[in-house]
């Protein structure tokens, strides 16, 4: 009864790449936009718009989460794939995939997959240059509270309640110096 024809195990590869190849079309297209939202968020980060930088942020991690849906998905697909092509040796790759498509097919599955290196690599490469900006306002901040906070750990409490000096002060930070 589980008489399979040599045209329904082709027709079924054929729909399982397409399913494959639609999979990797949605997972370009979240990660293209990730790439938007990130350089809009850097943007955000350099003009210090908080409100813009906190709904970018939300935004992001929806699209994360999205594109790892994705992820999965066409992996899941590129084993199942490998698996009805007998592919036993070596570790599943969307670039193995390429190699025994067929000539027709072989050109857009090369195009999407520089694509999406691509993309992620922007990604990565804004990733970072948002990292090295918090990390650098971080450190502005940092530097700033130090100029207004006192050098010494027994001067913490230089002003009491009634606004009155209830420590003596050893050294000086930038607003005792008039500035």
């Amino acid at each position: 009864m589980n008489n399979i024809t040599a045209n329904e195990k082709q027709t079924a590869a054929g729909t399982l790449k397409q399913q494959l190849f639609q999979a990797l079309i949605e997972e370009l297209s979240a990660y293209e936009y990730l790439s938007e939202i990130m350089a809009e968020k850097k943007q955000a980060i350099i003009g210090n718009d908080l409100e813009k930088i906190e709904r970018l942020s939300g935004t992001e991690q929806l699209l994360v989460t999205k594109a790892n849906r994705l992820t999965a998905t066409r992996f899941d697909l590129m084993q199942k794939c490998s698996q009805q092509n007998n592919m036993k040796s070596g570790p599943v790759s969307l670039s193995r995939l390429i190699e025994i498509s067929e000539q027709e097919e072989r050109a857009s599955w090369e195009k999407i997959d520089r694509r999406l290196g691509r993309t992620v690599e922007h990604i990565q490469k804004i990733n970072l240059e948002n990292k090295r900006l918090l990390e650098t306002s971080m450190k502005y901040v940092q530097g700033m509270i130090n100029l207004f906070i006192p050098r010494e750990e027994n001067m913490r409490g230089l002003y009491g309640r009634e606004g009155t000096g209830n420590a003596q002060m050893n050294a000086k930070n930038f607003l005792d110096c008039n500035a």
